[in-house]
């Protein structure tokens, strides 16, 4: 292979000392099919990158080449070859172009004529629309060299305080976030302004993006139409000078920047989903934020400074604190010293805080760009050979979620894994408190201070709810992933079971959509894999053993009695092992609905929960399958 490669030759001209060309090419196709070529070539990028021999001007081009004669004859549907190819493109990177069939090849080089990305396209593909595809693709797993990270960030995290200020720094985050209030309002007054004068058939641009609107405030803040005062003269005359938004030198800009990007971005979304590309809900265009009901917030940016000093630091002085531009140093309650050490050796940077009021209390969230967690908190890697029989580790493991048992997982053998009978349930423990705080509200006058202080006791309990749920949430979530490198989650129907309306106030309350999104994140971080089943698979109704489907299946009954081979077992841990059949079955082809993380991701925030979480591991016993009837 080495000769091959270095020399260019077809393969048919591998000498007969290595062996027949077939036998070569069947042993280069299975280390490729198992990723053996990528894992080389990022060891080698990890190493030239942690020696510094890595410049990171990037240079990138294109090139056509003629494809083989024996390309044309290639499947075009790859999921119907025998070995359906891994990591290729649908169309097996070849296209009609130049007279022929071509492929195009994109590269990124750096200055030392290195390779950093690759990618195969269509002949006929253009060079522009693959550039940030190229690009994206740019990524070298970085290790620490001397205590000191070398690499490059790989995901997004945030890190969340309680923040405990002074009376004079809540007046400072009052005024902050009134002032974030103030840029959205007067961001939104322009683009309807423009907008009127647009249809009136006036010449106007209406600042649409947050560009845009960040340019349009700071031309209104130096303006006569932010402010202006009268100047007598001692002759008597009067002239109008301009004195702009007087207060602005009062806080940050960034808070007026950010807002304008926020309207930007609800802008965006309007725009998408009248045009029909947002998936979700109708979008309607943005409101005026109230004073009123508007929470108490705002975001600034974390610059450094031309002495390298960053506006947003952690640690600065007093361990627990947090440095905001403007605001100075503010006291948070949580330990920050996973950040700090995170920070003092380069596997982090922080990229904005978000402040934040809720339930009486202020918060500050942390963005930060941050590296691969520690190769021992990582998935191992499976073994190449394994990878390419697909038979790695100890298989795929189904997660049924559902109501009288809240999580139960299985491998495709019908050994249990996990089963969580008992959740907190906290919107349902706490009903009776939740109802009589809001009778107490409705009994207040509206506008007064004892309605104020009722709905802010409404606001705690609301507040508590959600802080027991996301503990339990994140409890479950880590079991499932810190143990198991594959999982299988079936893709449920949530806004179409909520309109059943017996079952949703306990559907509201499992958050189903938050354990799976939770579950997905963090087996991107772990190195894991998470497989969306079919939602029109029939899990529950399958039987486990003989792959019999029953017509129908109500909720009441809880166990699954196969008519055809008589095999019972529990209606949740049936289909946990159906869900990790079916991934067993689906995970090599192509186009496997594979997710990894969303970014950026919230925080896992501390929080105290009155009952702890009641997870217990699966039964050790359980009923083996029987052998299917002759």
């Amino acid at each position: 292979m080495r000769w091959r490669v270095r020399v260019g030759a077809p393969w048919r001209d591998v000498p007969p000392c290595y062996g027949t060309w077939q036998a070569v090419y069947g042993l280069f196709r299975r280390k490729q099919r198992a990723g053996v070529w990528l894992r080389l070539v990022a060891g080698l990028q990890r190493r030239a990158d942690a020696l510094g021999l890595i410049g990171w001007d990037v240079s990138v081009d294109a090139t056509t080449v003629r494809a083989h004669q024996h390309a044309a004859g290639a499947r075009r549907n790859g999921d119907a070859q025998a070995e359906p190819p891994v990591g290729e493109p649908a169309d097996h990177a070849f296209g009609r172009s130049r007279g022929g069939w071509t492929t195009k090849l994109h590269l990124a080089c750096e200055q030392g004529r290195k390779p950093l990305s690759m990618l195969l396209t269509a002949g006929h593909r253009g060079d522009s629309p693959q550039f940030a595809a190229v690009l994206a693709g740019i990524r070298v797993v970085g290790r620490v060299v001397g205590g000191v990270w070398h690499g490059v960030v790989a995901r997004f995290t945030a890190f969340r305080f309680t923040v405990d200020p002074t009376p004079g720094q809540e007046v400072l985050l009052r005024r902050y976030a009134g002032a974030s209030r103030f840029g959205y309002n007067q961001c939104l007054r322009l683009v309807k302004d423009a907008l009127d004068a647009k249809v009136r058939g006036g010449v106007m641009k209406v600042p649409w993006t947050g560009f845009d609107l960040v340019n349009a405030f700071n031309a209104w803040k130096r303006s006569g139409d932010a402010g202006r005062v009268m100047v007598a003269a001692g002759d008597g005359t009067v002239s109008i000078e301009a004195t702009g938004l007087v207060w602005r030198a009062e806080v940050s800009q960034q808070v007026f920047e950010e807002a304008a990007v926020d309207l930007g971005r609800a802008l965006a979304a309007y725009t998408g989903s009248k045009a029909g590309a947002r998936a979700g809900r109708r979008v309607g265009f943005p409101r005026f934020k109230s004073k009123k009901r508007t929470r108490l917030g705002f975001r600034v940016r974390c610059k450094t400074s031309r002495a390298g000093k960053a506006d947003v630091r952690v640690g600065d002085n007093v361990a627990r604190s947090v440095t905001l531009p403007g605001i100075g140093v503010l006291v948070v309650r949580e330990d920050t010293r996973q950040l700090r050490r995170m920070l003092s050796k380069g596997r982090a940077k922080v990229l904005s805080a978000t402040v934040g009021y809720r339930a009486g209390r202020w918060f500050v969230s942390l963005t930060c760009e941050a590296a691969d967690l520690h190769q021992a908190r990582q998935h191992p890697q499976p073994d190449p050979a394994d990878a390419a029989t697909g038979t790695t580790g100890c298989g795929w493991v189904g997660v049924d979620r559902g109501l009288s048992a809240f999580v139960v997982a299985a491998r495709a053998d019908g050994t249990p894994v996990l089963r969580v009978d008992d959740p907190p349930r906290p919107s349902r423990a706490g009903m009776g408190w939740q109802r009589r705080l809001a009778r107490s509200v409705s009994r207040k006058q509206l506008g007064s201070a004892n309605r104020r202080d009722a709905a802010a006791r409404l606001a705690n309990h609301h507040a508590y709810v959600r802080t027991v749920r996301q503990r339990f949430l994140h409890h479950v979530s880590n079991q499932l992933v810190k143990t198991h490198d594959r999982l299988a989650l079936e893709t449920l129907n949530i806004t179409g079971m909520l309109r059943t309306h017996r079952l949703a106030a306990a559907i509201a309350d499992a958050a189903w959509a938050e354990l799976a999104r939770q579950v997905t994140y963090k087996q991107a971080w772990h190195g894991g894999r998470v497989v969306l089943v079919d939602r029109w698979y029939p899990s529950t109704k399958t039987c486990s053993a003989c792959r019999t489907i029953t017509p129908a299946m109500p909720l009441g009954q809880r166990v699954s009695t196969c008519g055809t081979c008589g095999y019972r077992a529990d209606r949740d841990h049936n289909a946990a092992v159906n869900l990790a059949v079916w991934a067993e079955q689906h995970h090599a082809r192509p186009g496997t609905s594979t997710q990894g993380a969303r970014s950026p991701t919230p925080a896992e925030g501390k929080a105290l929960a009155r009952a702890p979480a009641r997870v217990k591991p699966a039964p050790t016993t359980w009923e083996p399958h029987p052998p299917p009837p002759e």
